[in-house]
């Protein structure tokens, strides 16, 4: 074999290497750039609010107006990242003083459980209807990046008194921070207790027919409970309408 032989395999082992690297990159930038939609929802973002807290209690005051600086760092959003927020949201800029310069930063914050506790008092209060919290626990202390968030709670197994765990959930700087909860329950009587005589009934066009029943599981008025038709010994589902009446929904 010749050297030009020998240079031309090579040179052709090498360019098939080449050109499997190129093809292992692009596959890598292509599983990038797919990533990249939601790697944007999740970054945290500056908000009018923050520039211009008069805003605060507006529609506009959840408007983005520049990526967040990472956390230990400042940004500066200028006037014309602010102006350029609001045209492309379709409002109107007439009368609106917006500073010349905003420095915004991002620290972590350790929030303690009052502070956390205190802050979801509102978002527990939704998750335990019908019930009330007695008294509520989570670790010590929850960090948290500075600047705007949002809490919401879920609840296991609401509806009856006693202890019951859960989460409150905290976003943070594009992050979602899920804080182990216990709590203790206080909660209303059933309108209807497992093991009652009820009448169900079902409408069909301008004709209402009942029947006897009886109850396999508590309720509240509007909640679906299983049923159980006493005539027939079907089971049903219906949707308490008092504490003596329930419409049959399947």
């Amino acid at each position: 074999m010749t050297s030009q032989e020998t240079t031309r395999k090579s040179g052709g082992g090498a360019l098939a290497r080449n050109l499997q690297c190129t093809r292992l990159v692009r596959a890598t930038i292509l599983l990038c750039l797919a990533w990249l939609p939601s790697l944007a929802a999740a970054q945290d973002q500056v908000l009018l609010q923050e520039v211009m807290p008069e805003f605060a209690d507006s529609e506009l005051g959840d408007l983005p107006v520049a990526d967040a600086p990472a956390l230990g760092t400042t940004l500066v959003v200028r006037r014309s990242d602010v102006l350029r927020a609001l045209k492309n949201a379709g409002a109107s800029t007439e009368g609106i003083a917006v500073p010349v310069v905003s420095r915004i930063s991002r620290k972590l914050l350790r929030l303690s459980a009052e502070v956390v506790l205190a802050a979801a008092e509102q978002a527990l209060g939704e998750a335990a209807q019908p019930c009330t919290i007695v008294r509520a626990k989570i670790p010590n202390e929850v960090s948290v990046s500075d600047g705007p968030r949002s809490l919401r709670a879920e609840l296991g197994r609401a509806g009856r008194s006693g202890m019951v765990s859960g989460s409150i959930i905290v976003q943070s700087a594009g992050r979602e921070i899920r804080v182990p909860l216990t709590a203790t329950l206080s909660c209303p009587e059933p309108d209807v207790s497992a093991g009652k005589q009820i009448t169900i009934f079902a409408v069909y066009g301008n004709v209402t027919v009942s029947a006897p029943a009886e109850a396999k599981q508590n309720g509240r008025v509007g909640e679906v409970i299983r049923v159980q038709n006493r005539a027939t010994g079907t089971a049903l589902q219906a949707r308490i309408i008092d504490p003596q009446n329930a419409e049959v929904v399947q």
